[in-house]
């Protein structure tokens, strides 16, 4: 990141480049990328997932699902991240050019700006009953409101500024994840590990879908990131080891736990082994590195959304204010459980368009088209992600996020294959 600020400033003038590539001038290291996505593992809900496997499932089983899942997260976030490189657009601009053309950009920029915005909403609301609960100070919306202003003006000033965050916010919660696990094995004594589920059993399907569905949105959002990376090595390196390490290390440190303490309940053992000023940063650590990102992500989509609507002077700075005040007043007014409902559809929502980008960059663009493609193909693209969102809803089996990726990727495909035949 030091390369970084030696060459780039926080100005308005850049505006991290929400409608344009990237220039070369503004890459950044591919480590500095991954301690920013590491921090999106590194949380408590992190955590608490892999303790639900962990206690419903059993050592070896829930080993096994969590490695399936991570590699299913990584055959959808390498290629998207290539993309991201190769063309330099976040997610929303990627979408305009390949695949789902302006107008289907138009409506998944809105999708993604309203999901993200909601799970700003959330975690914001979150922070604040468990700060709530740990201090015993109220009331809520105060802390709503503090969590929310400050994030706000993290984003505001940009990558650079989020990337410093998580340089801080990374080493102090895993630091105060070992210090309440280590509060937590002093404790009690230790028992061996056993294998059996001790709740409600979770089979390897519904696991893998949990595991998925933690951060599959996350993972077709990956061109925000690498599109910031200098080259494809640089996007595989950066997306294995954090997936691996991240994803694999947190929700496996879970996993032991639930065995060791035949609990799944991780996050209330870790606020009541940690008092004062630890419980205060474990708690603050995992929300703000993670909350950043909710709000860069939509405004990226909005602007985006905005600009094809004919408003093309809307800023990425700007629409972060107002994402992180809607959001933060939805997280005050407590609106952010009526929203969870919704949440929940846009999991299988956003994986059909990761589908649909993926096979038309990496097959139809390289037998040649235009930069937007034709009217037709852009209908076909929207249709596929509709029938794949469908499925994802209606089909009762499997994992519904890949169910909507396979479903709308094959529909796409078929699609414009049939059309060229026809032409």
């Amino acid at each position: 990141m030091e390369e970084v600020l030696a060459t780039g400033r926080l100005s308005e003038s850049s505006d991290d480049f929400p409608l344009t590539p990237v220039p070369k001038s503004r890459d950044l290291a591919w480590w500095s990328i991954a301690i920013m996505r590491f921090g999106q593992f590194t949380t408590l809900a992190q955590l608490l997932m892999g303790a639900t496997l962990g206690y419903s499932m059993g050592l070896v089983p829930a080993g096994i699902a969590l490695g399936i899942g991570t590699l299913i997260l990584l055959a959808v976030a390498i290629p998207m991240g290539i993309i991201g490189v190769d063309t330099g657009f976040a997610t929303a601009k990627v979408t305009r050019n390949t695949g789902l053309g302006p107008w289907g950009s138009g409506v998944f920029s809105l999708v993604i700006g309203l999901s993200v915005m909601g799970w700003f909403g959330v975690q914001n609301g979150l922070f604040a009953q468990g700060i709530v609960q740990l201090a015993g100070l109220g009331p809520e919306w105060l802390w709503t409101l503090i969590a929310g202003l400050t994030v706000t003006a993290l984003v505001y000033a940009g990558i650079l500024a989020m990337g410093w965050l998580a340089y801080v916010t990374v080493p102090l919660f895993l630091t105060m994840m070992v210090m309440g696990l280590s509060h937590l094995i002093h404790a009690r004594h230790p028992v061996m590990l056993w294998h059996g589920p001790g709740g409600s059993p979770l089979g390897i399907a519904a696991a893998v879908t949990v595991v998925v569905g933690s951060f599959i949105t996350g993972a077709v959002l990956s061109p925000d990131m690498t599109r910031f990376h200098r080259n494809r090595p640089d996007v595989v390196k950066q997306t294995v080891a954090t997936f691996v390490v991240g994803n694999v290390l947190i929700a496996g440190v879970g996993i032991v736990f639930a065995q060791w303490a035949r609990s799944s309940n991780l996050t209330g053992a870790l606020a009541a082994a940690l008092v004062g000023v630890a419980g205060w940063l474990l708690f603050i650590t995992s929300t703000v590195k993670v909350s950043d990102w909710d709000i860069y992500g939509a405004a990226l989509a909005l602007v985006n959304g905005l600009d094809l609507l004919g408003m093309r002077h809307v800023r990425r700075k700007t629409m972060s204010v107002v994402v992180g005040a809607v959001g933060t007043v939805a997280g005050m007014l407590g609106l952010v459980h009526a929203f969870e409902p919704f949440l929940l559809i846009m999991g299988v929502a956003v994986p059909p368009v990761a589908g649909i980008v993926i096979i038309d960059y990496f097959y139809f663009r390289r037998r040649g088209g235009g930069r937007d493609g034709r009217l037709i193909d852009q209908v076909i693209a929207f249709l596929a992600w509709m029938v794949g969102f469908g499925v994802g809803l209606a089909v009762p089996w499997g994992i519904g996020a890949l169910n909507s990726l396979f479903a709308a990727g094959i529909i796409y495909s078929v699609g414009r294959g049939l059309l060229a035949r026809l032409a």
